[in-house]
């Protein structure tokens, strides 16, 4: 028999792109988004490795959810490297600093802020950090010592405006640890310097392990998995937390932007178990709050956090949550896409302006970031912007400042403006004229015993979507099916996905690939293959892929549910995509 179908990739856990646990009408209104005026003289940005307090809460910009690609800019490749990845952001009204790592080689380099021009570069063999502060950069990376001979951490002293550098010390502790600076003080773990000179303030304590050095408030704080100290800028201790039996505190993370304790309204936010929160003045344990993966976000008395799905059983989605800082009580949580079993995952730190929620996810380091605005009072998703790196997203942070989001990728910093437009995911090769199903089914036509209609709601993306729905409650499968080609021409292939939401429990979906020709149609639609017991409210992405092995033959992808009848209910359909063709 010539006709061949093609089982599917799926997933048994699904997300939803929208809105998410919203717990009751009374939670979301306890939110209040910031609107501060930004400073005549700009805003800073900020974030992990940004600044010292590393808040993440910004004065309100005027930066809506809908964004277009502006400047990008990078170093050229060095020899054997074939991505240029952004490990951090900092950005003040005139220049924006970027600390870019290659396979052979590292740099930092300050471009304009307005135009992407490079300003000045300084050349690294392993740099390791770029933190941005008081009109300087401070450069952690490893050199040989002349007179041990040994490899060790320097840190420079860079002006921000020139890149001349102010002077350079070994003193620079861990080569692996984001420095903070503030109060006139820069700090490297145990090593407190002086921010103008480079020269020894005061030594930490060196205790049994690593940890994390923190500046904020007029204070130097130490944190790691046994507890906290706090010492004044001259190095005198003012107090030592020793976490309590039961509190499981965390240990430095090697990442740069991954989570580090944070300084917000009077209290630290430490990682753990459990986010720790000790009050910055007395030392004192005030209240565990959920954990988060990444730096939490701030604005006023809410906090938002992350976590990290897994391909267990069953798979777990990523999320972000909004958090009461007083209680602990999460007030909504967003939850990121599923591709088949592996959760798409944020790739650095959230950050929160104007009203606005920004997160860069990626479900793989091969595919592209995605950029999703979320409403900060709702957490509902208001854009999703699909970076044009093909290279894929990497884990540096996010930025706000000047009226521009900064984005870190594998292609180096991309920067994003205002638009009135709508943004949209366009993949290369698409195949498909309408793959939202904006204007029309775009040829997809009804197969097995119901009807397919446009619907303006559920949507997972842009303004339309369309529902597939059973004409009887009589056993039996229905879907939808789109011819490829009439035509195949041998050695090639195709990739499909379409994104499915069941109105009722208990439904099962499936995409699949059909090859026919004309004296051989395909047979009814199988039963069996489905992803079975779809989760109601959610939307789950399913994939497929075909090779084309003979000349001649119609290929068409098929999206369907086996049960859909039997259980009542319909299954909407949004944001398909087919690409590829024939080799030659």
């Amino acid at each position: 028999m010539s006709w061949r179908p093609r089982l599917v990739a799926l997933t048994t856990t699904a997300l939803l792109l929208g809105a998410l646990a919203v717990p009751t009408p009374a939670a979301a209104a306890s939110i209040t988004p910031g609107h501060a005026a930004p400073p005549a003289s700009g805003t800073n940005a900020i974030g992990a490795g940004i600044d010292g307090a590393n808040q993440n809460a910004q004065l309100g910009e005027t930066l809506p959810a809908t964004i277009a690609p502006s400047w990008r800019n990078a170093p050229a490749h060095c020899p054997s490297s074939g991505t240029v990845a952004t490990k951090s952001i900092g950005v003040t009204r005139t220049s924006t600093v970027v600390f870019e790592a290659q396979f052979s080689c590292t740099s930092v380099s300050a471009y304009s802020t307005a135009t992407g021009t490079l300003l000045w570069r300084k050349q690294y063999g392993a740099a390791k950090s770029a933190t941005v502060a008081g009109g300087k950069v401070f450069v952690v990376h490893t050199a040989v010592n002349a007179k041990t001979g040994a490899e060790t951490g320097r840190l420079d002293a860079l002006s921000e405006q020139t890149g001349k550098k102010l002077w350079s010390t070994f003193r620079g502790g861990s080569v692996d640890w984001v420095v903070s600076a503030g109060s006139g003080l820069v700090a490297n773990e145990h090593s407190v310097l002086s921010a103008a000179t480079g020269r020894s303030k005061f030594d930490i304590p060196f205790p049994s392990e690593h940890g994390w050095t923190l500046i904020g408030g007029g204070r130097v704080f130490f944190a790691n998995s046994a507890g906290v100290q706090a010492f004044d800028t001259s190095g005198r201790e003012l107090w030592n937390l020793v976490y309590p039996k039961g509190v499981q505190a965390g240990s430095p993370d090697y990442n740069l932007n991954r989570v580090r304790p944070s300084l917000h309204d009077g209290l630290l936010y430490l990682p753990g178990a459990e986010t720790i929160v000790v009050g910055a003045k007395s030392g004192r344990l005030v209240r565990m709050i959920p954990r988060s993966e990444y730096s939490m976000a701030f604005d006023g008395k809410i906090g938002f956090v992350t976590s990290i799905g897994s391909t267990g059983t069953p798979a777990t989605p990523s999320t972000v949550s909004a958090v009461g800082l007083k209680t602990g009580r999460v007030i909504w949580t967003h939850r990121l896409p599923m591709d088949s079993i592996f959760p798409t995952s944020p790739l650095a730190a959230p950050v929160v302006s104007n009203g606005i929620v920004w997160l860069s996810s990626a479900s793989g380091s091969s595919d592209p970031a995605s950029i999703v605005a979320l409403d900060e009072v709702t957490g509902a998703q208001r854009s999703e912007t699909i970076d044009p790196c093909t290279d894929g997203g990497h884990e540096g942070n996010l930025a706000v400042a000047q009226h521009r989001l900064f984005v870190a990728t594998n292609c180096g910093v991309q920067t994003y403006v205002p638009t009135d437009a709508v943004p949209t995911r366009v993949t290369p090769g698409e195949l498909l004229q309408d793959p939202g199903f904006e204007h029309g089914t775009d040829a997809w036509g009804t197969i097995g015993a119901g009807t397919i209609a446009r619907t303006p709601s559920p949507v997972h993306g842009g303004s339309s979507a369309v529902t597939i729905t059973p004409d009887s409650t009589a056993p039996g499968a229905v879907g939808a099916s789109r011819t490829i080609t009439t035509n195949s021409i041998r050695i090639g292939g195709y990739r499909a996905s379409c994104w499915v939401k069941p109105s009722t429990s208990g439904m099962s979906a499936a995409l699949r690939s059909a090859e026919w020709s004309a004296d051989a149609p395909p047979a009814a639609l199988p039963t069996g293959w489905d992803v079975e017991e779809l989760a109601v409210g959610v939307w789950t992405r399913l994939s497929t892929q075909h090779t084309l092995w003979e000349n001649g033959k119609t290929v068409a992808m098929q999206v369907y549910s086996a049960n859909a009848s039997e259980t009542g209910g319909s299954l909407t359909v949004d944001d398909c995509s087919i690409t590829g063709g024939p080799t030659h």
